[in-house]
């Protein structure tokens, strides 16, 4: 009877174990997707690595941004993705990093996808450790920041376009007869002008030629009409600067 009583004892214990782990075993489920689902929506994708540097698991968001197929990435490590352009020092820099076991943000690089064409990613990564301080890989989260290079592409173009046109302007002006003065403000505390410009009030071409420039910032020479200093608020750029319309001077004596 003991002996029963003991045994039923036992594999009431065992039961209550097993329940207990298998309710442990859920919750760690559970938190873990709702970590994964928390990293998703906070980036593109989530992903790990093993202790070889190798993808053992990226998030599905990945596949149809991409149109790889889990085969193309599980097991290769990141420079042994299809990237787009050169694996320079960027990258030697990048895993001599992972070799030290530090965390990365925001290593920016070029993937092309399925269909040849170039998607910009950025990731951010931190190493894994055991309880025994032993390294196990990493994971980390990672965002497709293709639009914002198209649009930081574009704008650097633009840039270039805009200083084409100002050089060529510049060279245009630098060879017209009469004297051109450009403000590069509303105030006219800075005025630049052609070489012609230049001579006709002169001072040196590295001169500010504004009479609104602050204190000690203009160059120094007098403006007369009728052999009376004019004010500089009167002088034409400045009155056509501030009002937005056209002026003409009166020849100066």
């Amino acid at each position: 009877v003991l002996l029963s009583a003991f045994l039923l004892y036992a594999g009431f214990a065992v039961a209550v174990l097993v329940s207990r782990l298998r309710r442990a075993s859920h919750g760690y489920r559970d938190s873990e997707r709702r970590f994964r689902d928390l990293v998703e929506v906070s980036s593109d994708f989530y992903w790990e690595q093993d202790e070889a540097l190798r993808f053992c698991y990226v998030s599905d968001a990945y596949y149809p941004m991409t149109g790889m197929r889990s085969e193309n990435v599980i097991g290769k490590r990141r420079w042994e993705l299809p990237l787009a352009g050169e694996r320079g020092k960027m990258w030697e820099e990048h895993r001599a990093a992972l070799e030290r076991r530090e965390p990365f943000h925001d290593l920016q690089f070029p993937l092309l996808n399925s269909r040849g064409e170039k998607r910009w990613f950025s990731t951010s990564g931190k190493p894994i450790f055991d309880d025994t301080g032993t390294f196990r890989g990493y994971r980390g989260t990672s965002r497709d920041i293709t639009r914002s290079k198209e649009i930081e592409a574009a704008l650097l173009a633009s840039e270039a376009r805009a200083v084409a046109k100002a050089n060529e302007l510049e060279t245009v002006l630098g060879a017209v007869p009469i004297a051109v003065f450009i403000a590069h403000d509303a105030e006219c505390h800075r005025i630049t002008g052609n070489r012609a410009a230049y001579a006709m009030v002169g001072v040196d071409e590295t001169a500010n030629p504004s009479k609104s420039a602050p204190d000690g910032q203009g160059a120094a020479y007098r403006t007369l009409r009728n052999g009376v200093e004019i004010p500089s608020e009167e002088l034409p750029m400045q009155v056509a600067a501030r009002t937005g319309t056209p002026v003409i001077a009166a020849p100066n004596t």
